[in-house]
């Protein structure tokens, strides 16, 4: 599987706990994210918008003075064909932490754009900005990448799994 980290982020220059939700949602509507406008561009445009943005500062800033408000609901996200639909920009709410989930759900929050086949663009508040690609692996399915690709990043042992992966689709990207 190929991932080529676009820019990464170094979480520990901020508080961030609670605000993965208002980042995404930062990124995606404000006119200063990188993925702002994500409804107007294509694939290429917005992986690099990903490889430039550095504003990271006033995105966890924005973030943490809405971490309070209402979120849309997980009922929402509700798209769940495997795979993704290509050219589409999805919220992807997720489970992570130790097992069993508990009933109050999901607790983290990233995002993603397809390509054609198997290319994924994600963007963790955690990690930062990633491409990901699963040609030539066993996951056949961008969604199958995008999964797998998490899970190793978050670890997958009986302490701390990501799973529980529920998709909003937000919309078609050029």
């Amino acid at each position: 599987m190929a991932i080529t980290q676009l820019h990464q982020l170094n979480q520990a220059l901020f508080d961030s706990r609670g605000v993965c939700y208002w980042a995404c949602e930062y990124l995606s509507t404000r006119d200063t994210g990188a993925w702002y406008n994500w409804n107007s561009k294509d694939y290429a445009a917005l992986r690099t918008a990903a490889t430039q943005f550095r504003q990271y500062t006033p995105c966890f800033n924005w973030a943490r003075n809405k971490r309070d408000n209402p979120q849309v609901t997980i009922a929402n996200y509700n798209a769940n064909a495997n795979p993704l639909p290509n050219r589409r920009f999805f919220r992807v709410a997720m489970y992570f932490g130790a097992s069993p989930m508990p009933s109050s759900g999901q607790n983290h929050e990233i995002m993603c754009v397809t390509g054609t086949g198997t290319s994924v663009l994600l963007f963790d508040p955690n990690s930062g900005f990633f491409e990901i690609d699963a040609t030539g692996t066993t996951a056949n399915t961008n969604k199958e990448a995008l999964e797998h690709y998490v899970k190793q990043d978050y670890g997958n042992d009986c302490r701390e799994t990501a799973r529980e992966f529920v998709y909003r689709n937000v919309g078609a990207t050029q």
